[in-house]
């Protein structure tokens, strides 16, 4: 038997960050009322994305280098249940979605890609005096990334 847990950053996205030793249903990301699905999930170090049938993004777990895609608050740093992604220009159907440590990446069908989360190493694809990119940001490509 082994336990899954959330450690301290809540990143399985059940509302709390108590540990458990059986699998959960995500209940805010049941859509009840409407035929959106979760697609995609990608898991960080202490943060999670999902990306749904329409278009939408919901990040849960830790918010500390922003990688949860929202601009940091004083007060709210961890997020224990899923919060959606809100950002005007993203209004894609995704195909990929994928978290580091403490940064996000999204490819939408499309081929734009878009970043957010720190930046310390260059890791979001900016020059390293940008150490973080607050919320989801189009990386500038000279080519369309294509994927299978």
């Amino acid at each position: 038997m082994f336990k899954i847990h959330s450690l301290i950053a809540g990143q399985l996205g059940l509302g709390h960050t108590n540990q458990t030793d059986r699998v959960l249903c995500i209940k805010s990301l049941k859509f009840h009322r409407t035929n959106e699905k979760v697609l995609l999930a990608a898991c960080g170090q202490q943060s999670s994305l999902v990306a749904t049938n329409f278009g939408s993004l919901h990040a849960f777990g830790s918010n500390h280098r922003c990688q949860l895609g929202v601009k940091p608050s004083v007060l709210t740093k961890m997020y224990p249940s899923p919060i959606k992604i809100q950002c005007s220009s993203m209004r894609f159907s995704w195909k990929q979605i994928s978290m580091g440590a403490e940064h996000a990446c999204v490819l939408a069908n499309n081929g734009q890609v878009y970043v957010w989360g720190s930046n310390l190493y260059g890791q979001c694809g900016f020059e390293q005096k940008y150490p973080m990119i607050e919320t989801p940001t189009q990386l500038k490509l000279d080519y369309s990334v294509d994927s299978m």
